[in-house]
């Protein structure tokens, strides 16, 4: 036991905590700023507030949630070095990480969703795709994502991060990829008939094809940055205590990277979504009082 507690007691090196720490601050920095210029721009500008946009205007708030909330404490528990899974501090963090996770794919989930309706449904689009039921959409994404974050606090550690990983990984991505599947067969079908749609269906066309790519690369880069921080907690369920004290400390230290790598995703969807559309370039260039030359 004296052997366990020694081993999950060692120390991060400490040129990785300072380094952690320091673009730790930077990307709660840039996270907290672009995502706030993407909610002000969505509020401002009459033109974004589409359905579609309302869900990254929920995606941008749990962004912002992550450089705000998640980062700090994340950075606070590696300078004050708990090591005690169980102490408030570390269920703190991995309930936030969890709840931001959440927040994120139920987001992608509810706007691929929307997307899959709007390409393969045009016609009913409006009928199915309501204001109302969007808000509604959004809100139970939050509720769903605060309830299984707050499992931590009722259940074990392992019997959480499996429960996590199945509930705002797994089950998102399913979904997120059996919409795209269809969204990506009905516009090569769509794009084989173009020469037969009149100017208004052709444009409503590629609105509906920007608009898809633009919620494919979201979801892509999310992946691509969450999907160490998957890795790592897997094998921490599936490994246990059978590594030594050594492999721990390597673990923990690359562990602390990709936690990292998944938080940074915080800062960059915004300069997705402004290099992806114009309306935000324009809104970004009017809010940050920058100049046309």
């Amino acid at each position: 036991m004296l052997a366990v507690e020694a081993c999950h007691g060692l120390p991060t090196a400490q040129w990785n905590i300072v380094l952690t720490t320091i673009l730790g601050l930077l990307i709660s920095f840039i996270a907290c700023t672009t995502n706030v210029l993407i909610l002000v721009a969505i509020y401002k500008k009459p033109a974004l507030r589409t359905v579609t946009n309302y869900s990254l205007a929920s995606l941008a708030v749990g962004d912002f949630f992550v450089g705000i909330v998640a980062l700090p404490l994340w950075i606070a528990r590696s300078l004050l070095a708990v090591a005690n899974e169980e102490h408030l501090l570390s269920i703190s963090v991995d309930c936030v990480y969890v709840l931001s996770v959440g927040i994120s794919t139920y987001n992608l989930c509810t706007v691929s969703l929307e997307r899959f309706v709007g390409v393969t449904l045009p016609l009913r689009y409006h009928a199915i795709v309501t204001t109302r039921r969007f808000q509604y959409a959004v809100a139970s994404v939050w509720v769903l994502s605060s309830c299984i974050a707050s499992l931590r606090l009722v259940i074990s550690e392992d019997s959480y991060w499996i429960v996590a990983v199945s509930t705002v990984y797994f089950i998102p991505g399913f979904v997120i990829s059996y919409c795209y599947i269809c969204i990506f067969k009905e516009a090569s079908r769509q794009s084989r008939v173009i020469g037969q749609q009149n100017g208004s269906a052709l444009a409503t066309q590629m609105h509906n094809k920007k608009a898809s790519i633009t919620i494919a690369i979201v979801i892509g880069v999310f992946y691509l940055t969450a999907l160490p921080a998957l890795a790592f907690s897997i094998t921490e369920v599936v490994s246990g205590d059978s590594v030594s004290c050594q492999e721990n400390k390597s673990f923990e230290s690359w562990g602390t990277w990709a936690l990292f790598l998944a938080y940074s995703n915080a800062a960059i969807n915004p300069w997705i979504y402004a290099a992806r559309k114009s309306e935000f370039r324009d809104a970004f260039k009017v809010l940050m009082f920058w100049k046309q030359h």
